[in-house]
């Protein structure tokens, strides 16, 4: 049960690769992942074939065999153009929760900012990124100062609390 959807960025098309087993030039998908339950999800049926005009940003996806998707042999399968950007949306949207994850747990484990990304694009098999990980960098950077305003929220609130404290204590004498 082939099926051809455009995704637009290069490092999203190789993040795939992560996500799903490549053989025979197609991902196959698992149901098991959310990106693969969408997919599954959203694709149309006709009884026409459908053009989709390949481009360098198409890529071929199996699509399992499961209840949802029992009738889909019989038919021709796509994806529409609103249905595409969603998934390239989504995808993206995943591609950034995964990567705030893995860069906060490495922050925690005490890794440097650099070999973070570095060891998060080779594991995620980015190889559009190897050598131009200015992308990620700056996604690490925006999650540094998030964290940084956090702590320093954080740290005020605190500092407000005790000073009130210490405040009430004083008329107190």
């Amino acid at each position: 049960m082939d099926v051809l959807i455009n995704i637009k960025k290069e490092y999203l098309r190789n993040y795939l690769g992560f996500l799903f087993a490549f053989e025979d030039g197609a991902y196959s998908v698992f149901r098991h992942t959310d990106f693969g339950k969408l997919l599954v999800s959203l694709v149309k049926y006709s009884d026409k074939p459908v053009d989709h005009i390949k481009t360098e940003q198409t890529v071929r996806i199996i699509l399992p065999k499961t209840r949802a998707t029992r009738t889909a042999e019989k038919h021709y399968l796509y994806y529409t153009r609103e249905d595409q950007a969603k998934l390239n949306d989504f995808l993206e949207a995943i591609f950034n929760i995964d990567f705030d994850q893995f860069f906060l747990a490495g922050v925690k484990l005490g890794v440097e900012q650099k070999e973070i990304v570095n060891d998060f694009i080779v594991n995620r098999r980015l190889t559009s990124m190897i050598g131009n990980i200015e992308t990620i960098k700056k996604r690490s950077y925006r999650t540094t100062l998030d964290l940084q305003k956090k702590a320093l929220d954080k740290l005020y609130k605190r500092a407000h609390y005790r000073n009130i404290s210490i405040t009430n204590y004083l008329r107190a004498i």
